[in-house]
């Protein structure tokens, strides 16, 4: 084939070949070719691809150029759909040259992109003059066929299958109408009956022929103008689901009438819930009742199931501090509110009243939110014996007057009893012992649905019921089963979720022509709510009894008609009466206190007056009959009142609250050393918030000079001759703030007076001019006039250069401070007598009189808007006055008054002796080189670890640098070092474990060289193995000669 492009035809037309032209005829195929929609291929004797036309490219994806030469197979062809590979030698295309002959087929081929594709083919042999000397292929893309094929399959599939669905769905729902147990009925458009159950029938009392066709109305013509015909019609004309309850005089039952309108007409559901009607009646006496005790409100009350608070009263949320939100949350617990050393008395407490039904009240403590502790006395009991729930009652006896506040409701009201249930249905085959459920009664059961839907043996749901339950159930059934009367039980299951639940359930048998029971079917109801609501009436009867005994409550009630007063046993008890006692208002009257008569009969006046709130709270004092003991009493009580406003009935509580009084007085002292200890803490952490900022002040300033002059060297501005200056005051300072570090390891050190120092000769004039490096640049940028006035002559000090810098420091820190720009200050240094005097002068904001006899006190400071605008007085002037008087000598200010400047004067003894020790700062002589030493060094801080590192190869040493202990583990016979110098702190292995390792393998010198500088910390590297201990930031000599004395030994 050429590989020319190929010429139109009409271009050929035009070309001067006659028609006979073998060219003309090839490159008239070709374009026909390349013309076709069907994709071609010319594979040679080879099996090489020759040619493909444009339909062929975009059948694969390639180009002509891209396959040309190449076996068509191994590009398109060498891959079978599920990913295994497609030897050629099956390939049936690849078989037509071999064998001569014409294959036709489909197959699938992979596309450049990757993905498969269906194809028909057709190859065909290529002859000339008798032999085969290719093959011609023709392939179709069938990709849609398919598709289309597969769809109709589906399609099919899928409309034979709902039909089975449709089929079952009809013959469950029959089923269904049949064994439900409510009365079911469905009407035409115009309420004629159409379909009614058995339960229809009976509730009616009418046959199903006297129904069926009839009109409701012509049925029941008395149901004309009723309310049953209203909701009727209004469910028809707003087509939604109406639902009411009706009473029926006649059969004195309740019913529930559920109305669900359709197009053609209606369908009518209608319970019997005359049992609901009548518990929820119960409940709501029952309710009165315990609503009449606990409205008083008397004490707090909560509500527990095991650790968790369910419910409280307002009294006891008022109590303990918190919200009614927060307890409903779950943040209210009694880890919350018991401190620890009350956890096991609550722990019995707990055990007692689940064990025997109370516990016996005790004393304890609660904590409020805020963190006070509350004495309270606490009682209470379950609801039932091994039951983890109940009820507790708490009186607060440091704050009684609190807990008068009415009791709010003591527990969650029980929800309403069951409106509609949800329906469950079955089918079981007996004799093949498969039953068929909905997804929802195989939940209730806690079996699998689509088990339960393809059909499980009867046991599998006799399982699910409660054991109790499962022998009389079966009996049932099988009752049902000899006798052909319709199955009724109700009975416990435990559902998918491990929740039980109470059923209602109703069935029937059906059997074949012989008499044979084939299968039996029935509907089932949760009926849980309504066994909820009936244990829940006699839960709160007994939580009601439980209450009154817990709570040592006494109740009244006072019948303002008749008069007559009646008192429990309770009641009587509060006041010394025996239980037999005869009681009237009267003989109350007598056993108050005389001081306290006329009160509590204008507190009941004013509870029974008309119109009032009828509202009733009392505090008085009886003489009690049994021992005449003055006791306290607290009372509260409700009035109650006819439709007129008259006050018909008073009822409440008492409760003894002697014991309370007599902590009142105990409480206000518990007050007063409260509010007195919160002051002192208040001070104490104000004085403990000013010294920090002090010492951040004093840390933070001798970096000023160190920062600046390291600045002026990097960026090149400091002239050579400065040089020497600035690393000396660098230096020097450097030296300073590790000094104040060292210092504030222990500040108690600091108001103890036993900061550490040296004891050299000092020049008082070579300190000076050292601290005043140190605010040079702060005087300059406020253009201050920085004076100094040295004397020649001044005698030399005996201390500490560093200490007696600090002191000048901080009274030039000061001047700079509160002196404004443009000021002056002067620096004086004089010998006055034997003593040597330094004066700083200054023309700044001054001192006010009030303030000078308390300047150098510690921790105090001038007055709030000095301290705002310049900073405090509390810290730096209290350790200066230390420091001179460490040195033996005195400091003291002098001030005219605000704006007048101040005078700060420090006199220190003269030494006379003619001893000439070296100054401390001072670099010490080196003891020797390292040359030709060999170290290990460790630090995981890379940039500690290169300053190390350049240091000791300084000094002539060897030296490998490691970054962790590892590292220095696995080199160290390798490079078998003289000694080791490692840092303690390291991620992974520490210090302390690398020297354990090294020590077990070798007995190679070692130094720590570590931040961590306390004496403590100094004991216990040398206990882990090292012979020596620096402290971070080192000193070169001193690492060098610790070195050096370290292998002499």
């Amino acid at each position: 084939m050429t590989s020319q492009p190929f010429r139109s035809l009409s271009e050929h037309q035009r070309l001067p070949q006659p028609k006979t032209d073998t060219q003309y005829y090839k490159q008239y195929l070709e374009t026909v070719c390349n013309n076709a929609t069907l994709a071609l291929f010319v594979m040679d004797e080879r099996q090489q691809c020759v040619y493909m036309n444009p339909a062929a490219e975009k059948l694969t994806g390639y180009a002509l150029s891209e396959l040309q030469g190449r076996a068509l197979h191994d590009v398109i062809h060498h891959t079978r759909p599920d990913g295994r590979p497609y030897p050629l030698c099956e390939c049936p295309i690849d078989q037509v040259f071999p064998q001569n002959n014409q294959e036709q087929g489909e197959e699938v081929f992979v596309h450049r992109d990757g993905h498969f594709y269906p194809v028909a083919y057709t190859a065909s042999p290529i002859r000339e003059a008798g032999q085969t000397i290719g093959t011609v292929i023709e392939v179709r893309d069938i990709t849609q066929e398919k598709l289309s094929e597969k769809a109709q399959q589906e399609a099919n599939e899928r409309e034979r299958l709902l039909r089975q669905e449709a089929e079952a769905a009809k013959a469950q729902t029959e089923a269904v109408l049949r064994s439900i147990t409510d009365a079911f009925a469905v009407f035409a458009h115009d309420w004629r009956y159409t379909y009614v159950n058995s339960a229809a029938t009976e509730l009616l009392q009418r046959s199903e022929a006297q129904l069926i066709g009839n009109r409701l109305w012509d049925v029941f013509p008395d149901l004309l103008g009723s309310s049953i015909e209203i909701e009727y019609h209004r469910a028809i004309q707003e087509q939604r689901t109406i639902e009411f309850e009706f009473f029926y005089p006649s059969r004195n039952r309740w019913y529930l009438n559920r109305v669900y309108p359709s197009a053609t007409g209606a369908s009518i559901f209608v319970t019997d819930i005359t049992d609901r009607k009548q518990t929820e009646q119960a409940l709501r006496d029952s309710e009165t009742r315990f609503r009449s005790i606990f409205e008083c409100n008397m004490i707090p009350i909560a509500i527990w199931e095991e650790e968790r608070l369910s419910d409280a009263n307002d009294a006891f949320l008022n109590l303990v501090g918190y919200t009614r939100s927060e307890l409903e949350s779950g943040q209210l617990s009694w880890r919350n509110l018991t401190p620890p050393e009350w956890a096991e008395q609550d722990s019995r407490a707990f055990t007692e009243s689940v064990t025997q039904g109370y516990c016996t009240p005790f004393e304890k403590e609660y904590l409020h939110k805020d963190g006070r502790r509350i004495p309270i006395l606490l009682g209470g009991g379950a609801f039932s014996i091994g039951l983890p729930s109940g009820i507790c009652f708490a009186i607060d006896l440091s704050q009684l007057k609190q807990t008068e506040a009415n009791l709010r409701e003591a527990d969650v009201l029980l929800s309403s009893a069951l409106a509609a249930g949800s329906i469950y249905t079955w089918r079981w085959r007996i004799q093949e012992d498969l039953t068929f459920t909905n997804a929802a009664l195989a939940n209730l059961f806690g079996v699998d649905p689509e088990a339960a839907a393809r059909g499980l043996p009867i046991k599998f749901f006799l399982d699910g019921m409660h054991p109790d339950d499962r022998e009389p159930v079966s009996a049932a059934i099988q009752t049902a089963i000899a006798t052909g009367e319709d199955y009724l039980a109700e009975y416990r299951v435990r559902s998918a979720s491990g929740e039980e639940r109470w059923v209602a359930a109703r069935g029937r048998v059906e059997y074949d022509a012989d008499g044979t029971p084939i299968s039996f079917l029935g509907a089932l109801s949760d009926i849980t709510e309504r066994k909820q609501t009936e244990a829940a009436l006699r839960e709160a009867e007994e939580r009601l009894r439980l209450a009154i005994e817990c709570a040592n409550l006494g109740t009244w009630d006072f019948n303002l008609v008749t008069q007559q007063l009646t008192w429990d046993n309770g009641c009587k008890a509060t006041f010394g009466l025996p239980n037999d006692a005869e009681v009237s208002y009267g003989r109350f009257e007598t056993l108050l206190h005389p001081d306290d008569r006329d009160r509590s009969n204008q507190a009941v006046e004013a509870a029974i007056a008309p119109h009032s709130a009828g509202d009733l709270k009392l505090e008085y004092r009886v003489i009690r009959f049994s021992d005449g003991i003055q006791r306290w009493i607290s009372a509260i009580g409700k009035a109650l009142f006819d439709p007129s406003g008259r006050a018909i009935r008073l009822i409440g509580t008492v409760i003894d609250i002697t014991e309370a009084k007599q902590r009142e007085a105990e409480r206000q002292k518990l007050l007063d050393r409260e509010k007195l200890l919160r002051e002192q803490a208040e001070q104490a952490n104000r004085i403990k918030d000013e010294f920090l900022a002090v010492l951040s002040h004093e840390l933070r300033t001798p970096l000023n000079p160190i920062l600046g002059w390291v600045r002026m060297l990097k960026a090149g501005k400091c002239p050579p001759a400065k040089v020497p200056q600035a690393l000396d005051t660098i230096e020097r300072n450097a030296h300073l703030q590790t000094q104040l570090i060292e210092d504030l390891l222990d500040v108690s050190r600091v108001l103890q007076g036993k900061i550490m120092s040296n004891n050299d000769w000092v020049n008082l004039a070579e300190t000076i001019a050292a601290a005043s490096e140190t605010v040079q640049l702060a005087a300059e940028s406020k253009a201050i006039d920085l004076v100094f006035n040295l004397g020649a002559t001044v005698g030399r000090v005996r201390g500490d250069a560093n200490r007696l810098q600090q002191v000048i420091w901080n009274l030039l820190s000061n001047a700079v401070k509160f002196t404004p720009s443009g000021g002056r200050i002067e620096v004086i240094l004089s010998q006055i007598g034997s003593e040597a005097e330094i004066q700083v002068r200054d023309t700044g904001k001054g001192i006010q009189a009030e303030v000078l006899p308390h300047i150098f006190e510690r921790f105090w400071q001038a007055d709030s808007s000095t301290t705002r605008q310049f900073g405090g007085l509390g810290l730096g002037l209290a350790i200066a006055r230390h420091l001179v008087e460490l040195h033996g000598g005195t400091i003291s200010a002098e001030s005219l008054g605000e704006d007048q400047g101040a005078i700060f004067t420090v006199r220190l003894p003269i030494a006379h002796t003619l001893e000439q020790p070296s100054s401390a700062l001072e670099p010490v002589e080196s003891q020797g080189d390292l040359a030709g030493l060999k170290i290990l060094a460790v630090d995981d801080e890379a940039d500690n670890l290169d300053f190390l590192v350049f240091l000791l190869e300084t000094a002539g040493a060897i030296v490998r640098g490691v970054q962790s202990a590892s590292s220095a583990l696995e080199i160290l016979s390798e490079f078998a070092p003289d000694i080791l110098v490692s840092d303690i702190a390291m991620p992974d292995l520490d210090g302390y474990e690398l020297i354990q390792q090294v020590r077990q393998k070798s007995e190679i010198p070692a130094i720590a060289l570590t931040a961590y500088a306390g004496e403590t910390n100094q004991r216990q590297i040398l206990k882990a193995g090292f012979q020596r201990h620096l402290a971070k930031p080192v000193d070169v000599d001193e690492l060098v000669n610790a070195i050096v004395s370290l292998l002499k030994r």
